[in-house]
Order: C-alpha cells, then structure tokens, then sequence
C-alpha cells in the first residue's frame, strides 16, 4: 500500500492537534543530510493541517540501536530523549511518529518524557514499519 494511503485510513478517524517525530541526534541528521522522518510524513501531515511540534530532543548520540539487544537498547537510550522546550505542551489528541519500531525501546522512552512533562489528553503511536 502506499503510505498515504494507511496514513489516511489510520488519521482520518481522530482529529490531532499535533504531531511529534521521535527525534534523532542532529549529527546524524547532518550525515545524511535530513530527518528521514520528516522525509516521510511531513508532507502528509501539511496536507492534513496537523502541525509538527519538535518538541523532543535526542540530547545523546547513541550508536545504532539495531544491532543491540532488548535489554542494552533500554540502557543506551535511557536519558537520551529530553524535552527541546521550556514552553509547556498542551494538547488534546497528539501523534507520536516514528519509521521503524523494532522492540518499542525508543517509542516508550519518549512516552516517559512526554508524560512527565507535558499535558496531552491522548497519545497515540505511528510507524511505518513494525517488525
């Protein structure tokens, strides 16, 4: 299927306030010369009028976590997600995207972050790919 398409038959049920990307260390996305998050869904979400908020920052560079284990994935990525923002973060319906969700390691640390320091309603999870 083309990835608007699920993107459609998965949004257009619920209204969001805002979508967040999982974030990726800024050199990484120097090297490759974009967030490839961004590259994905971006334009989907422009046409839906659903802003991107950046408020999560990957504050380490962490090695790839595809190679790692559950367990080392849970400990490299601990403490590297923080909040980008002093300004506090209020929405009702929010969307947390990602491109890849392997052991949901990274998905659930921004969960933490998010629950701790914003007030959103309802978070819900995107990936392009589950494996």
């Amino acid at each position: 299927k083309k990835v608007s398409t699920v993107l459609q038959n998965s949004i257009l049920a619920k209204h969001y306030d805002a979508w967040i990307p999982i974030p990726s260390h800024p050199l990484k996305d120097y090297q490759r010369g974009y967030n490839i998050i961004e590259k994905i869904f971006k334009p989907y979400f422009d046409l839906q009028n659903i802003p991107i908020k950046h408020i999560l920052k990957r504050s380490k560079n962490t090695k790839a976590l595809a190679t790692l284990s559950k367990e080392k994935r849970i400990k490299t990525l601990k403490g590297s997600i923080t909040i980008h923002t002093k300004t506090p973060f209020q929405a009702k319906n929010v969307l947390l995207v990602d491109d890849i969700v392997t052991t949901q390691t990274t998905m659930k640390e921004c969960i933490k972050v998010l629950n701790r320091h914003t007030c959103i309603k309802t978070l819900d999870c995107l990936s392009l790919i589950k494996t």
